[in-house]
């Protein structure tokens, strides 16, 4: 079951984070289906973690993933898109 969590009113900034992680979801995940079960939800929103820790780059993580990924030198030719 899903259920809420409040924060403090004065706890001031730290929502923020929480706020644009929530906002991720919606936007790059939620926005695109129609969920009529909870299972469907789950396992789309494990789905969605997955992606976002293995593949989705980060900005404050020098456009890297949370997960760190090998890199592959330029010289290698080898380019591969997902």
């Amino acid at each position: 079951m899903v259920s809420a969590k409040f924060c403090l009113h004065r706890a001031g900034l730290a929502a923020g984070p929480v706020e644009r992680v929530i906002a991720s979801i919606r936007h790059e995940c939620l926005d695109h289906l129609i969920v009529f079960k909870e299972t469907s939800l789950r396992r789309t929103l494990r789905s969605y973690f997955d992606y976002y820790h293995q593949s989705r780059t980060h900005l404050s993580s020098a456009k890297d993933s949370p997960e760190l990924r090998p890199v592959h030198p330029v010289e290698s030719g080898e380019l591969r898109y997902h």
